[in-house]
């Protein structure tokens, strides 16, 4: 192997160690942002779910009220018929209006009774959220810091040692390698078993590859510009 590769393949998998961390901290730095946001939207989610029940408990509070003065209607009615005073027809027809609009008053009071049970349970469903992402947070506020500094120290070594690696090539090699970093995310690209750069699916001449693989010289995929890996394994 070329020793210039043996160095690009190390500053490679530093690469990767370094995304991995950076990645890796960036995910716990935001735990407690994101658990703050959770439990803000589960308080939101409360705040609906309970001013929904309340809706409901005043639309039934309106129909029980409704229904007692439908029923002393109804009672007047039939007192009216019962002492032959007034109008027996009239009597009458109010008591059947009446009885028709109680019929609707109480279908009316089953609907939300029904509905009311729902939006109880939503309710109960909504605290539990919102007890869960509480605890979250707790949580994430507890071990976020913590865990944002080993990694920050982590990632901090693991440039170190990248830089140690990088110091090690050509400049001419580190230069073309961190050109195509910047570009691509990713300057080393491992030939296929059909001796294709799996990046650009590029063939190398097989000549070139063969001396890359003596150690002659070093190869760069005509396609993307990345160094190529030619060992075998």
């Amino acid at each position: 192997m070329h020793p210039d590769l043996e160095a690009i393949r190390a500053l490679d998998a530093e690469d990767e160690q370094v995304r991995n961390l950076a990645a890796a901290l960036a995910k716990a730095q935001a735990l407690e942002p994101d658990a703050t946001a959770k439990v803000a939207a589960a308080k939101a989610a409360l705040a609906a779910a309970q001013a929904a029940l309340d809706a409901v408990r005043a639309a039934e509070r309106a129909s029980k009220r409704d229904t007692e003065q439908y029923e002393q209607r109804r009672t007047g009615a039939i007192r009216a018929l019962e002492m032959g005073q007034g109008d027996p027809a009239a009597a009458e027809r109010q008591l059947a209006q009446v009885t028709v609009i109680l019929d609707d008053l109480e279908t009316r009071q089953l609907e939300l009774m029904e509905e009311a049970e729902l939006k109880v349970a939503t309710l109960a469903k909504a605290k539990q959220v919102l007890a869960d992402a509480e605890t979250a947070l707790a949580a994430a506020q507890s071990a976020a810091p913590g865990q944002v500094r080993a990694l920050a120290e982590q990632h901090h070594v693991a440039l170190a040692r990248r830089t140690a690696v990088a110091q090690t090539l050509r400049a001419e090699i580190l230069n073309h390698y961190e050109l195509v970093y910047l570009r691509k995310g990713r300057a080393l690209s491992k030939l296929d078993r059909s001796g294709a750069c799996p990046r650009c699916n590029t063939y190398p001449a097989a000549a070139m590859v063969a001396e890359a693989r003596r150690g002659v010289t070093l190869l760069v995929c005509g396609g993307c510009h990345r160094w190529l890996d030619v060992t075998v394994g």
